[in-house]
């Protein structure tokens, strides 16, 4: 199942870590993927 949200904000990336901070709701399961496009 796709679903796509629009308008959220990137408020940190952690590069060491892989890690981006995203300020809003992502819909989905735990361990799910997500995927992020400009």
């Amino acid at each position: 199942e796709k679903v796509k949200v629009e308008n959220l904000r990137v408020l940190k990336v952690v590069a060491e870590k892989n890690l981006l901070v995203v300020k809003g709701c992502v819909p989905g399961h735990k361990n799910s993927y997500v995927i992020i496009r400009k």
